[in-house]
C-alpha cells in the first residue's frame, strides 16, 4: 500500500504536535515542586492494583495472627486490633493528603490545558473570520453572484469574546 504525499504531510505534522506536546508534558513535570513530585508518587502508587494486594494480604495476615490461627507466633495486637485501627487510620490521612496534592496539581494542568485549548480555538475563529472575510471580497471581485449568504455575511464578522461570554451568563444563570 503506497502512501501518498498528503499522508505524509499529515503524520509529519502529526508527528510535530504529538512532540510539541510531549514538551508542554515534560515541561509542566519538570516544574514539578517536590511535595508535588511525593504526591504524584505517593497518589500513583497508592492508586495500583498492587498496593491494594498488599494491604489487603498485610491486614489478613494481622488479623489471623492477632486472633491466634498460628500459635506459633504470639499475637501483638489482640482484638479489637487497636494498633492496627490505629495505623490505618493514619495511612489514611496520609493516603488523602497525597491524594489531594496529587489532584490539586492535576486541576492546576487541566486549569492549563483549558487555557491553551481557549487560546487554539480563539486563533482558529479569528484565522476562519479572515478567510471568510477574503473569500467574500474574492466573491465581490469576480462577481460571483449570492457567493456568500447571510450566514457567511454573520460569520465573517469578528467575534467578540467578551459578547459570547456575557450570552453564557445569562443563559445558565436563569436556570
Amino acid at each position: 500500500m503506497d502512501i501518498t504525499e498528503e499522508q505524509k504531510i499529515t503524520a509529519r505534522v502529526t508527528r510535530e504536535n504529538i512532540e510539541a506536546i510531549k514538551k508542554i508534558e515534560a515541561e509542566f513535570n519538570r516544574r514539578r515542586s517536590f511535595g508535588d513530585l511525593i504526591g504524584d508518587s505517593i497518589g500513583g502508587a497508592a492508586s495500583n492494583i498492587i498496593f491494594v494486594l498488599v494491604h489487603f494480604v498485610g491486614i489478613l495476615g494481622w488479623i489471623l495472627v492477632n486472633t491466634g490461627y498460628f500459635p506459633q507466633i504470639k499475637t501483638f495486637d489482640p482484638y479489637p486490633f487497636s494498633l492496627l485501627s490505629f495505623i490505618i487510620t493514619t495511612e489514611s490521612v496520609f493516603l488523602f493528603m497525597f491524594v489531594l496534592i496529587k489532584q490539586n496539581r492535576m486541576a492546576r494542568r487541566d486549569e492549563q490545558r483549558s487555557h491553551l485549548n481557549l487560546q487554539l480555538t480563539l486563533l482558529v475563529e479569528q484565522e476562519l473570520t479572515k478567510v471568510l472575510q477574503m473569500l467574500e471580497k474574492v466573491s465581490q471581485t469576480t462577481g460571483t453572484p449570492d457567493a456568500t449568504d447571510y450566514k457567511t455575511l454573520e460569520l465573517s464578522k469578528e467575534t467578540r469574546v467578551e459578547t459570547l461570554a456575557e450570552k453564557l451568563d445569562e443563559a445558565f444563570s436563569k436556570k
